[in-house]
């Protein structure tokens, strides 16, 4: 008997729940039967074409069915996912490319035009195709490795694979915002998983009668819950479309169209159907658990959402991708006396312990937010030094293979032991729920042709209270700032890119070169004034 996987969790909803609603998204919906007859079709297809346990496989995701069936179509066949933005820019691909190797890449639904630019300058690719459930499954090459991959047509067995994973057998490999201007992947396990994921089902008690809404992008580490706890439960997934999480009144049908009731989402998103108008008692009756977290959610908008449905859970979820995406976890049972004090993140999760670490390594009431548990992850792909960085023994035991994951977070912890976050050590931040770090735009801007010097800053925009990125450039006589805006795209991701860009002479900075920040910051608030002032005229 092999042991408990991930994969475990469709093959047993699919046994109990056959005719169970298990996906929908804009175009369709499968069924447990139907969903895990094609995720074993395209399993055993990736055994066909040489894939086998511990093999990387990307996947361009989006949120869809055919994104769900090849994550557990790649489980299923015992590899690594890589899930992987649609709109990755062309630079961070090849650079992915050339650190995890994968085997096969699918692109699901749709073609990424990523991977299209780089087919057409030549460059490597792994064998490629197009994955599309329309009443079946196809699958249609797009690279020209035909010969080695793809020189049969492929067939489809629906025979139950065979797994040869170990729980401590890697699921996926996530990339995130680096400081030497390179995405880190973080090696997350069945196991780290696992453990979550079954705190979370029994936490929130989620069972086949539920209905979970998932607007959180697959590449992004908030999509755990929503793909696992789903299935692992024999729940129904709704997968919502990018125009649904654009426009808030849309994204209110779709949740009472299909009567959801359980919606892990992104603070952002939360905050700005707030400000759309949009909540209003009588709305959202079948909703009944709203999950926050990725970034801090400012209080007024909480309050707003507490007194206009007072009759839901609210729960503020905390956790890096480090220890597979929820660490603490805090339970908001009344509406808060005031918007001016910080949201609480609580207490730790089942099988977690939360070190709170001074400058000597020693326990404090107030310092950096140390993990300790099952979440933790095994470190960075490829990376021994970024991972033994923050990856360290713990100190206050010593003991080797004692570890703990420096979160790089700083908190203060109350008398009963609940947690708050009061700030970060680094120039990481949260942006639109995804982790940045600020180093990594800054690199890259100063890689590009013209530019002398760059810096990078957060801060709370005047016109609509949401943060915005500011970037700040010095650049030679012949430069062209458009240019650079353009070039920069090329290089990262979309929710990397700055809001706003300012050309000054001079970026400051200490004597010993170290950017002044707090002086950037208050710049940056005065030229997006001066800027919305412009506008207004």
């Amino acid at each position: 008997m092999t042991a408990y996987l991930l994969q475990h969790f469709l093959d047993e909803a699919a046994d109990r729940f056959p005719d169970n609603t298990a996906l929908v998204d804009c175009r369709q919906q499968l069924s447990y039967f139907q969903l895990n007859k094609y995720c074993n079709q395209l399993a055993n297809y990736l055994e066909q074409v040489g894939v086998s346990r511990q093999d990387r496989v990307m996947v361009f995701c989006n949120r869809s069915v055919e994104s769900i069936i090849a994550i557990f179509g790649i489980l299923k066949s015992n590899a690594i996912y890589i899930p992987v933005d649609f709109d990755v820019p062309v630079e961070r691909l090849r650079y992915i490319f050339q650190d995890c190797t994968p085997k096969v890449a699918i692109c699901c639904g749709e073609i990424c035009s990523a991977l299209q630019k780089l087919k057409r300058s030549n460059q490597f690719l792994p064998p490629t195709f197009l994955l599309k459930l329309n009443s079946a499954i196809t699958i249609t090459p797009l690279t020209n490795n035909e010969s080695q991959f793809f020189k049969k047509p492929p067939t489809f067995s629906e025979a139950q694979p065979l797994y040869q994973n170990v729980d401590t057998d890697l699921a996926y490999i996530m990339y995130t915002s680096g400081s030497t201007g390179k995405p880190k992947g973080v090696m997350i396990s069945h196991l780290n998983v696992r453990d979550y994921i079954d705190w979370a089902v029994e936490t929130f008690s989620i069972s086949r009668t539920d209905c979970i809404l998932n607007t959180a992008p697959l590449f992004f580490d908030m999509s755990t819950f929503d793909i696992f706890a789903t299935i692992k439960a024999g729940a129904k997934l709704i997968m919502a479309d990018e125009l649904c999480c654009l426009f808030p009144g849309k994204l209110i049908q779709l949740i009472e169209k299909h009567r959801v009731n359980l919606w892990k989402g992104v603070s952002s998103l939360l905050m700005y159907m707030a400000r759309s108008g949009c909540l209003k008692p009588g709305r959202l009756n079948s909703l009944k658990k709203v999950l926050f977290g990725g970034e801090a959610l400012a209080k007024k908008y909480l309050i707003q959402w507490m007194e206009t449905y007072p009759e839901k859970q609210y729960y503020n979820m905390y956790g890096p991708t480090e220890a597979t995406g929820v660490s603490v976890f805090h339970h908001l049972q009344k509406i808060p006396a005031s918007d001016t004090e910080p949201i609480p993140i609580g207490k730790p999760c089942r099988n977690t312990e939360i070190i709170v670490l001074n400058t000597d390594n020693q326990p404090a009431e107030s310092g950096e937010l140390c993990i300790r548990g099952c979440g933790v992850s095994a470190g960075y792909w490829n990376d021994a030094s970024a991972t033994e960085a923050v990856f360290i023994t713990n100190p206050i035991s010593g003991i080797k293979g004692d570890r703990i994951f420096r979160s790089g977070d700083i908190v203060r912890k109350s008398d009963d032991g609940v947690l708050e976050l009061i700030g970060r050590k680094d120039n990481q931040v949260k942006f639109m729920g995804y982790r940045i770090d600020l180093t990594e735009i800054e690199t890259t801007l100063t890689t590009l042709t013209g530019v002398h010097d760059a810096a990078v800053v957060l801060v709370r925009s005047a016109s609509f209270e949401l943060n915005e990125l500011v970037a700040f450039v010095e650049l030679s006589p012949q430069a062209n700032l458009e240019e650079i805006k353009r070039m920069l795209v090329d290089r990262l991701p979309r929710y990397m890119a700055p809001n706003n860009y300012f050309q000054i002479d001079r970026i400051p900075r200490s004597e010993r070169g170290k950017l002044d920040r707090k002086a950037l910051t208050e710049l940056a608030k005065e030229r997006l004034a001066a800027k919305l002032s412009e506008f207004e005229k």
